[in-house]
């Protein structure tokens, strides 16, 4: 059977607001602290110049050079975060996309859904994870296929046995071979962990 193709497409790049906007947020944060204090270092001692009387030319001088730093800064500052702010987005798309692939396929496996497989592109983040968490669905599948054959032919077996067409000694043969039937069933559900109280309700 042709499994179906499940690749996202570029529609935006802000698919997850309330992720990628407080992770650019916080690293434009961060940028600023670091090259403030980095121009705060460069500039102190061109401040502290023209803030000296004494030397007339030496104040003129550097509060003029000071001046034109901070308007060449302004532009520089913001051209540096713009493109630091779309670079972010690019950033976390990568990593909030893959996101929304594995929140639709953990609703589909909830749902009983087992044919839905996360696929990402090759740029996105969380490559390892998608393959454990496909790898999961597979070895799922795998064990779901041998409970149902198992089931399958336990109820052929009981079929067989009831419907009246068996001897005495076919009845016991069959449903001694139902009863083996069933523990291999058993044996399959018990590779399954689940809570030991298995009648308390799920909210």
């Amino acid at each position: 059977m042709k499994t179906q193709n499940y690749r996202r497409k570029w529609r935006n790049f802000l698919i997850r607001k309330d992720i990628q906007l407080r992770l650019a947020i916080y690293n434009l944060l961060f940028l600023l602290i670091a090259i403030g204090f980095v121009i705060a270092m460069a500039l102190i001692p061109l401040y502290s110049n023209f803030q000296n009387p004494d030397n007339l030319w030496s104040q003129h001088f550097s509060a003029k050079f000071f001046l034109v730093i901070i308007d060449r800064l302004v532009l520089a500052f913001a051209a540096i975060f713009t493109v630091a702010f779309i670079f972010q987005i690019v950033i976390t798309h990568r990593f909030a996309g893959p996101l929304i692939n594995f929140g639709k396929t953990f609703q589909k496996i909830s749902q009983g859904d087992l044919t839905r497989k996360i696929s990402l592109r090759s740029k996105d983040f969380l490559h390892r994870e998608a393959s454990q968490v496909n790898a999961m669905t597979d070895a799922l599948i795998q064990l779901i296929i041998k409970i149902k054959d198992d089931n399958d032919r336990l109820l052929l077996i009981l079929e067989e046995a009831t419907s009246g067409k068996c001897k005495d000694d076919q009845l016991e043969a069959k449903l001694s071979e139902a009863v083996k039937q069933a523990g291999r069933c058993k044996a399959h559900l018990s590779e399954l962990k689940i809570p030991f109280d298995v009648n308390t309700e799920i909210n």
